[in-house]
């Protein structure tokens, strides 16, 4: 098990949508950071890691000092959910918007791991509910954090349904911070608040509205990340598989099922065509996460725990093993340099 410090993690690339809305507020955004001990050159660099905590507390002293009370809601009406990538499109794919939202809470922890989601019934059973909650401990009171959160998921249902589904309620455990005006711009009514849990309640009838089928925009897709396939290798299934997956083991996405799905084909069919052409799923996989942990690994900030998450392993013993198998000798020898790879 990973403790709570081990969560504290969280991409740069998020902080560019903290950056705008700061700036149009006319706040100061490199000196609201660094205050936190956030550097702004590493926006230069969106998949390094810095902490989540000292984000979302930059964000919330931000809030305070400009006296923006919806500054959280302002941050998410910026992130689009493209910004999910493959998970997004995935959600899309998905028969209803139900389907493609526990698709998403599935999975949108590994773009945030300090953030957990959990789906029950209400108490009455008429509704259900999502609910966002911290796994990163000894944090203070958050409403900023809290309601961006409610405002993506808001934003998914809107966008899964095409606009023809809404939360029904949305709750947040702190007391009202903005205005009830500035509630209904962001999500058409005034949230519950002081309530037991921060999240978004859904009509069970909305909630499983049919999505439209993607098919269209699986192949977009496609043609996205084999945009760097040679067209001598384009055509065989190994290096579009391989192309795939570079991308999708850093979302911890990298399944069969996954890779099928996005090809148009059934998992048994994608076995037997690599298959064909001398190669193994699992093998495949095994080279894109070998290739991630060498990125990872050279990201000294990061805990070996860390790095075990972000593979995707359930503990660090896991990424040792894998280091021998890959490297011939153990993440921590690796990271000091003390050998080179020899290994194929």
């Amino acid at each position: 098990m990973s403790g709570s410090e081990d969560l504290d993690i969280v991409r740069a690339g998020s902080l560019v949508d903290f950056q705008t809305a700061l700036r149009d507020a006319g706040g100061d955004f490199d000196a609201s950071i660094r205050a936190f001990g956030l550097n702004p050159a590493d926006m230069e660099v969106p998949d390094k890691f810095v902490r989540y905590s000292s984000v979302v507390l930059a964000i919330e002293a931000a809030a305070r000092k400009l006296g923006v009370a919806d500054l959280g809601l302002r941050i998410s009406a910026l992130q689009s959910p493209d910004s999910f990538g493959p998970l997004w499109l995935l959600m899309k794919s998905a028969p209803t918007v139900r389907d493609g939202i526990l698709l998403g809470i599935k999975h949108a922890s590994f773009y945030v791991p300090a953030q957990g989601y959990r789906h029950f019934r209400s108490a009455d059973g008429k509704l259900e509910c999502i609910e966002m909650f911290q796994r990163v401990l000894d944090l203070p009171a958050m409403p900023q954090t809290a309601e961006n959160a409610a405002g993506q998921l808001h934003r998914f249902v809107l966008e899964l349904s095409d606009h023809a589904t809404r939360p029904a309620e949305i709750h947040f455990r702190h007391p009202q911070v903005g205005s009830d005006d500035q509630y209904r711009r962001h999500f058409g009514i005034v949230p519950q608040f002081d309530s037991d849990f921060d999240g978004i309640a859904v009509d069970p009838a909305g909630f499983r509205r049919r999505i439209p089928d993607q098919s269209p925009l699986l192949r977009q897709f496609i043609e996205r990340f084999l945009s760097g396939v040679t067209p001598e290798e384009g055509h065989t299934t190994v290096h579009q598989v391989s192309a795939l997956l570079h991308n999708l083991v850093r979302a911890n996405m990298a399944e069969l099922a996954t890779v099928a799905a996005l090809m148009g084909q059934h998992p048994r069919t994608l076995q037997r065509r690599l298959g064909a052409e001398g190669a193994r799923f699992e093998d495949l996989r095994d080279a894109a996460r070998k290739e991630l942990a060498r990125q990872l690994l050279a990201q000294r900030h990061l805990s070996l725990a860390q790095i075990g998450i972000m593979l995707g392993y359930a503990d660090q013993p896991v990424l040792t093993r894998a280091c021998r198998r890959w490297f011939g000798t153990t993440p921590l020898r690796l990271r000091r340099g003390t050998v080179h790879d020899t290994h194929p």
